[in-house]
């Protein structure tokens, strides 16, 4: 729950910051779902949801805020998950941190996906 508590205090404080302006604001996401059902009554032994082999929804939301003005910015991405058959929700707190941009350097705090290696074709291992 403390995930959660910590996603809803980020996005409100990006979504009441008084200097916000609806360019500075930038709300993605994307809802999904899946769904597999048996097509007979052949259902095996401790079938949770009868025909219901698979039911699950997952909704990912990425929200950023930089204003203009200041050098300091936020940037946040998490999933949410419902699972129909297991009757589970989840969350998942993928990406949150917070930018600071000066003249002569740049501060990023926070926890960040970073990906090295072949999306550059370099591999920075390699010697």
């Amino acid at each position: 729950m403390d995930k959660i508590k910590i996603l809803l205090l980020i996005i409100a404080s990006l979504i009441f910051i008084p200097m916000a302006n609806a360019s500075e604001l930038s709300l993605h996401g994307f809802l999904q779902t899946n769904y597999s059902v048996r097509v007979n009554d052949d259902n095996p032994q401790g079938a949770k949801q009868g025909n219901l082999i698979l039911g699950e929804e997952r909704a990912q939301l990425k929200a950023s805020f930089y204003p203009q003005k200041s050098k300091i910015g936020a940037f946040v991405k998490s999933d949410f998950y419902h699972d129909w058959v297991e009757e589970d929700w989840a969350f998942d707190f993928r990406e949150g941190y917070l930018d600071l941009a000066e003249d002569k350097f740049g501060l990023r705090v926070g926890r960040q996906i970073y990906t090295w290696g072949v999306g550059d074709l370099l591999f920075i291992n390699d010697t």
